[in-house]
């Protein structure tokens, strides 16, 4: 069973109602009286044309004008389209006329009564297409209001987590109307990222915010269950993946003094060559392979650079004379300017960053900004939260991350296996392994089927588990949408399909969106991952870090109780987007790949100093089993783990693979179950999955084809009409996610809103392909009138989109073991 320690709070950094402005449930109010009051007209329309047929066009009191209008009305009607506000009060008028010539009187009420309430429908219809109009002249400046009158949204647009801010401004003061191509751009541009930043709790700049969990009692948190302070501390850091890629004729510059200078992440030196795999100075996205004759100079440099990456001057005092003199020193450094051009060496200067000390809302916005040059902003936040876990959490989470392992497992197509494959029971060099994987490759597999960590896949046919369990959620689940219950899957179904509880050998940390009625699983991860990115700033603010000092004495007992040292694995960032997600602590002794610690890892975040194992020394081999072995050169058996945010990139995801296959890590898989409607593809709506009665890990889900919207070219109105209408018929809530395919990111839509048609149509146009079973809507949950969280700083002290991140322990410990202690592996497939 597991027990469950918050660790962070994750803070929308945009409080609800600035999204929600965006709304408009009086247009859909009258919206639905329209539609109200048009159903009763429709249901009259035969009627009242038969009763013009019958009882009007046969009447000689009509000209033949006025007789050949009744006959279009009639047509009109007949066919079930509307008639225009003149037609109606011309069918009024004539209706009239037949009193005076003793019409069936029972007729001309049916008639009268219908044309008022036609006239009636047309006037309302014209009052909403001018109504629809001015909300949709509302929302084209609404966001630029809204931000500019949110401190968070202000500080978004100033410190660039919200882009365009100077390019508004200057069209505005040409006089540009916002009804202006570029600045209708701006404006969708704008709410998507309003949407970002009020709804979602990823960390992002001013967008998204963290602040460790202070768990206070009731009275402590003004009758809240959590409460964001006013208080703020801003960090800014570089972009490493431009520190270490920029102008080719910037390398030499940076192997002056406070710089280091590094073996490269991949290298491997024999007798006759030194052989390096790594990024292309003219073109970091490309990976070169470099072969460079083994020299004497060459020999005492690796040796020297074995132990990681060294400052110029400690590499001239290990390798040069004490007497040397000036041109000898100038030789070296040319030298080594010369390999790092080649991209045999890595050299990096120290890492810039600024951090300012806990400030106030008042202060915030005169605090300078850390803007000078590109890089990136975390915002923390004091929290005070006092909540009560539902007592079958921790038993709930226990079901779910069982769950999670089978839908896994279901999906799973490892890209790594054709390399897993390369090694058999004679210890291999890594370079040599993956050299071999790369013959004939212009690249490496992709690195995974993204959204496959976000949907359930589909069921084979053999009778598995996973295809016993979905068969049953079919049979269960009911096909109408108005089912406001769920499905519950408990441990005793699952022991009940043959489905297995694997044991976890590695702690697991999860995410958890708390509202006022549910408690939503969001995400997992092995532990230590989704908090390393912050730990340094955490440290600096704090005088210890949790949860960093319990996932290092985990490892450090894995190690003992095992006798199989654990390193980490430190590759360098590879494109320009979230770029520093590489920077964690070191949770273990020693570390393999760039050996340019510093990059990486902050001084104050090594409780000991570690060693560094090139990773052309490590060997992988099978034992008698077939379990794959990492060792060292020197024969001692490591276990490799990575705990970055990111997935690595080609060729690094096929070396990450091979590295990571026989270590204990690797079994927790980073995912989600949000998308269970994917393993029904004839589905069109599946109510709410949850786990134990208490944890919902799949919102409820309705699928949406072409046919379900609207014809791109229809007015506003209409488009809003069939927006109503699609709400009502497949009776979806006010607040909804949409994903334009499965697994991609879910975006925010208010469908009391009109932004709504825009997002949807957006979403459609993503998954036009045929082979698409059309976008997916899932409720939100907890939608905004749950959420649980007071935002302190905000004026109106709104609520704020939060998650709670948690640690995971077994208290069976013996479960966390590995399949033998003496080896810590497992067995492929």
């Amino acid at each position: 069973m597991n027990t469950l320690k918050p660790r962070l709070l994750r803070i929308a950094g945009l409080p609800v109602h600035v999204w929600t402005e965006g709304g408009s449930p009086s247009l859909f109010d009258q919206l639905a009286k329209l539609e109200s009051l048009e159903a009763k007209r429709a249901e009259m329309d035969t009627q009242v044309a038969e009763d013009i047929g019958e009882h009007l066009v046969p009447l000689t009191v009509y000209d033949r004008r006025q007789r050949w209008s009744l006959l279009n009305v009639r047509r009109i009607l007949h066919r079930g389209e509307n008639l225009s506000i003149a037609q109606w009060e011309l069918l009024e008028d004539l209706a009239g006329t037949a009193s005076l010539a003793a019409a069936d009187p029972a007729a001309l009420r049916n008639i009268r009564s219908a044309a008022e309430l036609g006239r009636a429908c047309a006037v309302a219809a014209r009052e909403l297409d001018r109504m629809v109009e001015e909300e949709h002249l509302r929302l084209l400046r609404l966001p630029w209001d809204l931000l500019q009158g949110s401190m968070h949204g202000r500080l978004a647009l100033a410190y660039g987590a919200i882009s365009g801010a100077d390019d508004i401004r200057k069209r505005l003061r040409r006089g540009e109307p916002w009804t202006g191509k570029e600045l209708r751009r701006r404006s969708d541009y704008l709410w998507r990222m309003i949407a970002r930043g009020a709804v979602k709790t990823t960390p992002r700049s001013w967008l998204g915010h963290v602040a460790p969990v202070d768990v206070s009692p009731a009275g402590h948190t003004d009758g809240h269950g959590m409460v964001v302070t006013d208080a703020y501390s801003v960090t800014w850091m570089e972009n490493l993946y431009l520190q270490r890629n920029g102008p080719a004729d910037a390398w030499a510059d940076r192997t002056f003094p406070g710089s280091t200078v590094g073996l490269a992440p991949l290298v491997r030196m024999d007798a006759e060559y030194l052989t390096c795999w790594g990024n292309d100075p003219a073109n970091p996205a490309r990976v070169t392979e470099l072969r460079l004759r083994s020299t004497r100079a060459m020999r005492v440099l690796f040796d020297v650079l074995r132990q990681g990456a060294l400052t110029v001057q400690d590499i001239e005092a290990s390798v040069l004379p004490s007497s040397a003199d000036a041109q000898e020193r100038s030789g070296l450094r040319d030298f080594l300017a010369h390999l790092v051009s080649l991209g045999a060496l890595t050299s990096a200067r120290p890492v810039r960053q600024n951090s300012s000390g806990w400030m106030s809302a008042g202060e915030l916005e005169q605090h300078p900004r850390f803007i000078a040059e590109t890089g990136y902003t975390d915002v923390y936040r004091k929290a005070r939260c006092s909540f009560a876990m539902p007592p079958r959490l921790p038993t709930a989470v226990d079901t779910a991350l069982r769950l999670m392992a089978l839908v896994t497992g279901a999906g799973a197509r490892r890209p790594d296996i054709g390399i897993v494959n390369l090694v058999t029971e004679m210890p291999q060099a890594v370079p040599e392994v993956l050299a071999r994987h790369s013959q004939g490759l212009s690249h490496s597999p992709p690195a995974a089927d993204a959204p496959g960590r976000t949907f359930w896949p589909k069921p084979s046919a053999s009778e598995s588990g996973y295809k016993k369990l979905t068969s049953w959620i079919d049979s269960v689940a009911p096909t109408d949408g108005r089912f406001e219950g769920h499905i519950d899957i408990t441990s005793r179904i699952l022991d009940a399909f043959g489905i297995d509880d694997p044991p976890r050998r590695w702690p697991v940390d999860v995410t958890l969106r708390l509202g006022t009625r549910c408690v939503v699983l969001d995400n997992t991860a092995p532990s230590g991952v989704l908090t390393a990115r912050f730990a340094d700033s955490l440290a600096r603010m704090h005088d210890r870090v949790p949860f960093v000092d319990d996932h290092r004495s985990f490892i450090r007992n894995l190690d003992d109780e095992t006798g199989i040292r654990s390193v980490e694995l430190m590759l360098p960032s590879q494109n320009i987007w979230a770029a520093n997600a590489v920077r964690r602590p070191l949770y273990t002794s020693a570390w393999t790949g760039d050996s340019s610690l510093d990059l990486y890892c902050h001084r104050s975040q090594r409780d000991i100093t570690p060693s560094f194992v090139p990773l052309g020394e490590l060997l992988v081999s099978r034992d008698s089993e077939g379990a794959l072995l990492v060792t060292t050169a020197a024969g001692e058996r490591v276990r490799i783990v990575y705990h970055a945010t990111r997935t690595p990139l080609p060729p690094w995801d096929a070396l990450t693979g091979l590295l990571l296959h026989g270590s204990p890590q690797f079994a927790i898989s980073g995912r989600s179950l949000r998308c269970s409607l994917m393993a029904f593809p004839r589905r069109r709506f599946l109510p709410r999955i949850t786990v134990e009665g208490v944890l919902v890990v799949s919102a409820a889900q309705w699928r949406v084809t072409s046919s379900d919207l609207w014809p791109l070219d229809a007015s506003r109105l209409h488009k809003a009409r069939l927006l109503y209408r699609m709400r009502r018929d497949r009776f979806l809530p006010r607040w909804v996610f949409v994903s334009p395919a499965a697994g991609a990111s879910p975006v925010p839509c208010d469908l009391e809103s009109l932004r709504a048609i825009s997002t949807m149509e957006h979403a459609m146009a993503m998954c036009a392909s045929p082979e698409s079973d059309g976008m997916v809507i899932e409720e939100m949950i907890p939608d905004p009138s749950e959420f649980r969280t007071v935002d302190l700083s905000d004026p109106l002290c709104d609520r704020v989109a939060t998650e709670v991140l948690l640690a995971t322990e077994r208290t069976d410990r013996s479960r966390m073991a590995s399949r033998d202690p003496a080896k810590g592996g497992r067995k492929d497939g």
